[in-house]
């Protein structure tokens, strides 16, 4: 569920899906929101899952929590409520938004996290070993590229 910035004040949250607290949350085919321009200065937004485990409500919805001009809202965590964090978007009173006003928080363990299994993984570090991999593959590719030679001997053996 990629946050991604869609024109003017427009997020869209792209399709995806996650467990909360056990309980499963499908965004089938993207969701686009429309946040609300500060009067001056800056604001934090959270894009936020929430799980509502109470008996009157029992569900799980995808919604905007408002921050301030320097800190995003906090989340809610308790006993009915559990809040998972997807990104945080700076909301300016001057401009629109852009794909670097948003920050994903999908990896971060104490915001969001990965699901796993029951071996706990930090998803952020994770991420940077997987880049790190990316890039060394990258760069053996380059350098075999470059080199055009061939070194070592063929041997064939005949059958028969």
């Amino acid at each position: 569920m990629k946050v991604i910035a869609d024109g003017g004040l427009n997020i869209r949250v792209s399709k995806g899906a996650g467990i909360i607290e056990g309980a499963d949350y499908e965004n089938e085919d993207g969701v686009v929101f429309t946040l609300e321009r500060p009067a001056s200065g800056t604001r934090v937004d959270r894009i936020i899952v929430k799980l509502d485990k109470t008996l009157a409500t029992r569900e799980t919805q995808l919604y905007i929590k408002q921050g301030n001009a320097s800190t995003p809202a906090n989340l809610q965590r308790d006993d009915n409520i559990y809040e998972i964090c997807l990104a945080e978007v700076t909301v300016k009173s001057t401009t629109n938004i852009t794909q670097n006003d948003i920050v994903d928080k999908r990896a971060n363990a104490t915001l969001c996290g990965i699901v796993n299994s029951l071996i706990s993984v930090d998803g952020e570090e994770l991420y940077k070993k997987f880049q790190q991999y990316i890039e060394s593959i990258r760069s053996n590719l380059v350098l075999k590229n470059q080199d055009n030679t061939i070194t070592g001997k063929l041997t064939v053996k005949r059958r028969g």
